[in-house]
């Protein structure tokens, strides 16, 4: 007697990648089938599921193991694999830079986060700054750092710089230069002066 064909899968999956928003909740089921016009066999197959995987990555498996009816076994096997959700960045984040003594600022902006992508996998955020350093008219460096740390535990840190030119140095204006007098010329007092630094942000 010749054996019934051996069955194999309908069009079983190759492995594929997709996107964050793309995670299966499960596999297909699969047709087993052997085309034999004597000795037909056709069976429906769910796969088991092994491995993982979320918005932040990772793999799953599905199997599909069939055995027909003289104990012959076919097994497929998918593996789908995730991309991790885009990583996020600060929108227009400030550079460092040097400003004048009647530019200090109060505070800092908040800045947005987002990392653009699809439906279920989008960031959009606010993160407010941590300052440290201070700064006067007299000068000194004012620093700003926004952090955030995503759903993957993924980290990104941006820092701004604010150095602080101080206000120009006093000067006596037209002071007067020494001088030599008679006996009958002793003054009294000496002049009033005015002191300026010519600055006209922080005179």
């Amino acid at each position: 007697v010749t054996p019934v064909l051996q069955p194999s899968f309908v069009n079983p999956p190759a492995n594929i990648t997709v996107n964050c928003d793309m995670i299966p909740t499960s596999g297909a089921t699969l047709v087993a089938a052997n085309n034999d016009p004597n000795c037909p066999i056709t069976a429906n197959v769910t796969p088991t599921q092994s491995g993982t995987a979320t918005i932040c990555g990772g793999a799953i498996t599905y199997t599909w193991t069939y055995t027909d009816v003289c104990n012959r076994t076919i097994t497929h096997t998918q593996t789908v694999t995730v991309t991790p959700m885009p990583l996020p960045a600060f929108v227009n984040p400030p550079p460092s830079q040097n400003i004048t003594c009647d530019q200090i600022p109060s505070s800092a902006p908040t800045l947005t986060v987002t990392n653009n992508g699809p439906t279920g996998c989008n960031i959009n955020q606010t993160v407010t700054p941590v300052q440290s350093g201070n700064g006067t008219i007299c000068g000194g460096t004012i620093t700003y750092t926004w952090t955030f740390t995503d759903q993957c535990n993924r980290t990104i840190t941006h820092v701004q710089n604010l150095t602080i030119t101080p206000l120009p140095p006093p000067a006596f204006v037209n002071p007067p230069a020494n001088i030599t007098v008679n006996c009958d010329q002793i003054p009294a007092a000496g002049t009033v002066l005015t002191v300026t630094n010519g600055s006209v942000v922080c005179p």
